[in-house]
Parts: structure tokens; C-alpha cells; sequence
């Protein structure tokens, strides 16, 4: 190898080197660099974990209805024992709305300087905008408007002053200061320490604004609270008065019945059932006396409650009307003059009529020694039921009383049945074969009311009206009444 080759190569590798060395001071750069990067990072989050720490301290010792006073001495006292401030102030604004920031709250003031702080008002509130989201008063380097009121006249190092902004304005001003004797302040270990003031302020925030909304709730609910008190006793006055007037409606219904003396007058194993939906209803049955036996009414008049017991006032009145003229004899005459009257008082007979109400029912003459009775019927039916269990349908007229669509001179039929004493006879509305109920929730029917009362014959009288209503309410199960009950039972 000459000397010009070995020159060669040792130039060849003296830019190898100079590329390797140039690499590693490259890669030593991007080192450096990357460990400030890391360090700087490291130090951001390890202040935001303190500022998490703080608030989790505040808020895992928050109660739902903790008053708002005890929520923020709590808070700046931890201000105090977490980050060190000396003393602490929040200025709130003032109620009238005038934008004045008056010390409300404050922790490490005694004496004569809290006498004083609590007559002054927070400075031009407009620098907390101008400045930023906070202002940092140091002896160094002043706020001149907060020298003349805190710096100069407490031996601190500097003050912090975050706002508490609610809806985008400015609610409240937390201050907050460290003394002389507390860890010095250098600004690069401040940035966590404003952190956590900024987040404990978006803390107090939402905590005031939740007060605020529990206080109004709160208010509205014993407002709400006092107005349901007083219209339920005000319900309750026209509950109770509405009853007694129900009740005595009752008592005048419960009059116009006959008594128990006068149908065991007439009648062998005499049984009412008079049981409306509500206090009244629209059934009724009455008994006229006769020299030589007795008339006997089961009626069902329009609705129930209240209108139902209007219609048994006219039923009654009717009856009044017709047995006063002496129309006594012809049960399907009685019938006919009921429809009438019906019909003429309610006016159902003009063509301008404003109602259409009426009423089916059923009439037995009944006279002694005789062997029979006449029934004549509107839409209501005579049951009977022989010794021997054979049962016999006295069916009455396919019309109703005093409705508009009823023939006004319609007329009635007349049956004459046969009586023997051991003979049983029912008439009764159509609430009871109309009730639904029974695993398949359907109508009780005529086949089973008709066994229930052959199955009732068989019992003494006295407890009759029991059993069909015990056998009835057990069939009907949880579902709801449809209708008035009444029915009657005999024998001659």
C-alpha cells in the first residue's frame, strides 16, 4: 500500500468519526432536553394532583344539606392546614345586586383587623377581568389597590385573589395570603398552589349555587307543603259536609222504604237487599198497604249516586201520585200512569227534551187468602222458585218508564201466578247478573244468580240477604262494582 492509499482511509475514517461524534452530541441534545421536558411535566402533575387531592378533601367531607357557612370556614380552614395560607377572605356581593364585594367569611383576622375587615369592601372588583383569571399581590410587586388595603397593613408575603364565577359573573372573591413565616413563595412553585385555588373556587361556585337551588327547593317544598295542608283541610271541610248531606239523603231514602213491621205484615220470609255503589243510589222498592193485601214497587232508575238517587225522588213521587188517585188494582195500569208521570216531569215528552232518563221496575198486587198475585213488569222479571227447586220466569214488558224512545200510552202486561206458601219469589235489579268477576271475568249471569237462588231457598230466611251478598262479593273478586243491588224476596 503506497502513501497516497493509506492517506485515503485515513481521511475515510476521520469522517466517520466526525459524523458518529456529531450523532451523539445530536442524541446527548434531544437527552437533555427531553429530561427537562419530563421534569417540567412531572412538576405540572404533581401540582394538579395536589389541587385533585384538596378537592377531594373538600368534597368527601360535603353533605348533601350541609349549610353553606359551615361549608366555607370548612374550606378555608383547609386553606389553611393543606397549602398554608395565613389568612383567607371571601367577599360576596353585595344582596342589592350592586356589583360591591363585602367581606362575608374570613379565617386568621382577630381583634381590631377583623373589626376593620368587616367594614371594608373589596376593591374595583373590574381587575380580577383586567388581569385575569386571578391577581397575585406581592411586597415586591403591588396591586396598588390592594397595598393600601391588605399588604401594607398585614406582614405577608403576598396575596392571591380568585374569583367565583356563577353564570359567567363575578359572585364572590376568595383572598387569600401567606405570612412571612410560612414557606417562601417563588413563583415557579406558585403555579400549582393558583391551580388549586382556581379549582377550589369553581368548587365554592357550584357549592353556592346548589345552596342556592336546595334553599329555593327547600322553600318551594314547605311553601307546596303548607298549600296541600291547607287545601287537604280544606277537601277535608267539604268532604265531611258533602257526607253529612249524602247521609242525610240516605235517612230520606231509608224512609220512603217500608219498615220491617210492615212487610212482615204481608208477606212469609220477607228479605230486602238495598245495597247502592255509594252512599245513595238509584234503586228503591217500596210497599203500598191495602185493605185486602198489599202492592209491592222493586224499581231501578237511571245511573247511581247522587243522579240516581235524584230519579228514585221522582220514582217516589210517582208512586205518591198514583196510589193518592186510587189506581191500586191493575198492576200494568200502575205501570202505564208511571210512564206517564215520568215522562210529563222530567219533560221527556216535548221534542226540546234536555234529559232522557227513566227507569225499569216491577209491581205485584198481593191480596190475602186469594192463591195468587198479578205482576206486571217494565223490563224486570218475577223469579219463582218452587219447593221442589223448579224455577218459573214471570217475565215483564220489553219497555222501560219515561224514557223519550218509550211509547208514552205504551201499555203493560198483566201475569196472574199461582201462589203456594212453600212458593219463593225475587225480584231484583240487573247489578247483580250485569256484575263481571270469576277466574274469566265474565258477567255472573242468569244461570248462576238462578242456582244461587235455589241454593238460598234452602236456608232459613234470616240469613238469606247474607249469603247471596257473601256468594255475590266472592264471585265478583277484586274487580270493581258495576251497579247498584237491590233485590226483594217473599213468600204468600
Amino acid at each position: 500500500m503506497n502513501d497516497v492509499d493509506y492517506q485515503a482511509q485515513i481521511d475515510e475514517l476521520n469522517k466517520k468519526c466526525s459524523y458518529f461524534k456529531a450523532q451523539v452530541d445530536e442524541l446527548s441534545g434531544i437527552n437533555i432536553k427531553n429530561d427537562s421536558i419530563i421534569s417540567t411535566t412531572r412538576l405540572k402533575l404533581k401540582q394538579k394532583e395536589q389541587a385533585f387531592q384538596l378537592l377531594s378533601t373538600l368534597q368527601s367531607s360535603s353533605g348533601l344539606q350541609e349549610d353553606i357557612g359551615s361549608l366555607i370556614t370548612r374550606t378555608l380552614k383547609t386553606l389553611s392546614t393543606k397549602m398554608k395560607m395565613t389568612r383567607s377572605i371571601l367577599f360576596i356581593e353585595d344582596k342589592a345586586g350592586s356589583g360591591t364585594m363585602l367581606p362575608k367569611y374570613w379565617l386568621g383576622y382577630k381583634g381590631e383587623a377583623s373589626k376593620n375587615l368587616s367594614k371594608q369592601a373589596f376593591p374595583a372588583t373590574n381587575l380580577i377581568v383586567k388581569l385575569g383569571d386571578y391577581i397575585l399581590s406581592t411586597k415586591d410587586k403591588p396591586v396598588e389597590v390592594l397595598r393600601e388595603l391588605f399588604v401594607e397593613r398585614f406582614d405577608v408575603q403576598f396575596f392571591i385573589c380568585v374569583p367565583v364565577v356563577l353564570h359567567n359573573r363575578i359572585t364572590a372573591i376568595l383572598l387569600t395570603s401567606r405570612s412571612k413565616e410560612a414557606k417562601p413563595f417563588y413563583p415557579t412553585l406558585n403555579t400549582g398552589d393558583v391551580e388549586a385555588l382556581k379549582s377550589i373556587a369553581s368548587y365554592l361556585a357550584m357549592s353556592m349555587e346548589n345552596f342556592d337551588l336546595y334553599s329555593n327547593l327547600e322553600h318551594k317544598v314547605e311553601e307546596r307543603t303548607r298549600e296541600l295542608t291547607e287545601t287537604t283541610i280544606e277537601l277535608e271541610e267539604c268532604n265531611s259536609l258533602i257526607n253529612e248531606s249524602l247521609h242525610y239523603a240516605l235517612n230520606m231514602q231509608l224512609t220512603m222504604m217500608p219498615s220491617k213491621e210492615v212487610t212482615d205484615s204481608y208477606f212469609n220470609n220477607f228479605f230486602a237487599i238495598w245495597n247502592p255503589m255509594g252512599i245513595v243510589g238509584g234503586d228503591i222498592y217500596f210497599v203500598h198497604p191495602m185493605e185486602t193485601g198489599c202492592l209491592l214497587f222493586v224499581i231501578d232508575c237511571t245511573g247511581h249516586g247522587i243522579p240516581g238517587a235524584f230519579m228514585t225522588m221522582v220514582a217516589g213521587a210517582a208512586f205518591e201520585n198514583i196510589v193518592s188517585r186510587g189506581i191500586t188494582q191493575d198492576p200494568g195500569l200502575i205501570l202505564m200512569e208511571f210512564n206517564r208521570f215520568v215522562t210529563r216531569t222530567l219533560k221527556q215528552h216535548n221534542e226540546d227534551a234536555k234529559s232522557d232518563n227513566g227507569m225499569d221496575m216491577g209491581v205485584c198486587k198481593i191480596e190475602n187468602g186469594s192463591g195468587s198475585l198479578i205482576y206486571a213488569g217494565a223490563r224486570f222479571n218475577l223469579i219463582k222458585i218452587r219447593k221442589d227447586g223448579e224455577q218459573e220466569v214471570i217475565k215483564g214488558t220489553k219497555c222501560s218508564i219515561g224514557y223519550i224512545g218509550d211509547n208514552f200510552d205504551a201499555s203493560f202486561t198483566n201475569h196472574h201466578v199461582e201462589v203456594d206458601p212453600e212458593d219463593n219469589f225475587f225480584i231484583y235489579s240487573d247489578g247483580f247478573q250485569d256484575q263481571v268477576g270469576g277466574p274469566k271475568r265474565r258477567s255472573l249471569g242468569r244461570r248462576r244468580l238462578f242456582q244461587l237462588l235455589t241454593d238460598v231457598c234452602k236456608e232459613p230466611i234470616d240469613g238469606r240477604a247474607e249469603l247471596i251478598m257473601q256468594k255475590f262479593n266472592d264471585y265478583m273478586g277484586e274487580e270493581n262494582r258495576r251497579d247498584d243491588l237491590t233485590m226483594v224476596g217473599f213468600s204468600c
